[in-house]
């Protein structure tokens, strides 16, 4: 069994005196966390917190996380790294269960403002919060404000660990199907959503409707698509009992660095990762170089005729549509490395109850 976390976000509703703590605590926190990262990236001494109260002790410990990430992440990249500019602080809150008024949850944020040592803000839930607690997903009591009306929530959950199958449904993800599997099926795709999307968006402005900066434009809409396709994709992998086989998402990231295609197949992939660890299903991740050129059923590479979406090899006539094609490729090197995992496993028990 394996403990398996998610985190939501939550909205708060403060008056305006309590708004106003709220920033003050986060602008606090951020420069606490500013001063502690500074040190713990540029000297070697350790730092004193006594008497300075629960937030800097708190700050202090993000503070060494943060700088080791970033340490951790110059030595891989060889880039040169500085304090950031404007860190994030997570200011830790208590969450308690509302039974008394409409709102859901109580957010006991700290009062470093007033004489008063906690504010209470109520919080209301949302249909993905409750959905996961109803499946048995346990609520954390404690949460983390990151904004004047936000907290980030956590539940847990215990799960049993992803077992290694012999064979992989491979999985490859594009535009004009949103994905291919191995087994045949092709989804639709998502060029349809992202043009009705962006006529949406140009209607909204040809009639002067306020524009919201933050908007992702189109990707919002091709997100939650993703996310259908990803427990669609896990559920059917449960039903034939195979693992999941996908393109590496930080490969593909690289090379198709960008492109919405590659975004997409990034996207997909992580998700199918995180949903996996939570139901049980082991996904293998492969190199994505050559699925796409290499026939499937003869495994020659680069002898191949692109027929608009089809895909017709050379050296043995076999014809089949691209996507599919692609998928059945992804599924091959899951499947020798799924191989090579339980070959593996069979010889460390061998050698196991040799010695015993």
């Amino acid at each position: 069994m394996a403990e398996q976390t998610r985190a939501y976000k939550l909205k708060i509703f403060p008056t305006d005196s309590k708004a106003e703590i709220a920033r003050y605590a986060l602008n606090r926190g951020q420069l606490y966390l500013k001063s502690f990262l500074g040190h713990y990236l540029f000297s070697k001494e350790k730092i004193s917190t006594k008497d300075q109260g629960q937030l800097a002790n708190q700050m202090s410990y993000q503070a060494k996380g943060k700088a080791k990430a970033i340490k951790e992440s110059a030595k891989e990249t060889g880039n040169k790294w500085n304090v950031p500019r404007d860190p994030k602080p997570e200011i830790p809150v208590k969450l308690e269960k509302n039974k008394n008024s409409s709102f859901d949850y109580w957010v006991v944020i700290p009062n470093l403002l007033e004489k008063a040592k906690t504010v209470r803000v109520p919080a209301k839930s949302h249909k993905a919060l409750n959905h996961a607690l109803k499946n048995g997903w346990e609520l954390s009591k404690w949460a983390y404000l990151k904004s004047e009306n936000q907290i980030i929530v956590f539940v847990k959950k215990e799960v049993a660990r992803a077992e290694i199958k012999p064979d992989c449904l491979g999985i490859d993800v594009g535009l004009k199907h949103s994905y291919a599997d191995s087994q045949g099926f092709l989804a639709d795709g998502l060029g349809r959503k992202i043009r009705k999307t962006k006529h949406r968006q140009s209607e909204r402005l040809r009639q002067k409707h306020k524009k919201n900066r933050n908007s992702v434009k189109y990707k919002s809409s091709v997100k939650n698509t993703l996310d259908r396709n990803a427990k669609k994709i896990i559920r059917n992998a449960k039903l034939l009992g195979k693992n999941i086989s996908v393109e590496n998402p930080v490969i593909i990231g690289q090379i198709s660095r960008g492109s919405l295609q590659g975004w997409a197949g990034a996207y997909t992939a992580r998700r199918l990762q995180i949903l996996g660890k939570e139901n049980s299903v082991a996904v293998i991740t492969v190199h994505p170089a050559y699925t796409s050129k290499t026939c499937s059923e003869c495994e020659e590479k680069f002898r191949v005729i692109r027929v608009k979406k089809d895909f017709n090899c050379q050296a043995c006539g076999f014809y089949l549509n691209a996507d599919i094609n692609g998928a059945r490729n992804v599924a091959r090197k899951g499947t020798l490395i799924a191989g090579k995992i339980l070959l593996n496993q069979a010889t460390k028990k061998s050698s196991v109850s040799v010695l015993a």
